[in-house]
């Protein structure tokens, strides 16, 4: 079974040499995005101002209301990582 594979995969390299490059390509566009999205939350989350209470020890972070924000990043991550799949497999990328 996995000399088909091997077979299959020596005859697509070899049609077309270009497409060993949509490997890499996909992997760091993926990487990228994932850093993008990954510094809009955190970004995001940090956005609430902090205070100081004397009845506690550490700093407190009043509720900024980043909910729905997060919810709309979140369906940007998951219609991004469409995009990427779908421009992968239609050779656009």
């Amino acid at each position: 079974m996995y000399g088909e594979f091997m077979s299959f995969s020596t005859e697509m390299v070899a049609a077309d040499r270009w497409r060993m490059l949509y490997m890499p390509i996909f992997v760091v566009i993926l990487v990228l995005f994932l850093l993008i999205v990954s510094l809009e939350l955190r970004s995001l989350w940090s956005s609430a101002p902090i205070y100081f209470s004397t009845q506690y020890v550490f700093y407190q972070f009043t509720p900024g209301g980043t909910t729905f924000w997060s919810v709309v990043v979140f369906i940007q991550a998951v219609w991004g990582l469409t995009f990427i799949k779908e421009a992968c497999k239609s050779r656009y990328i």
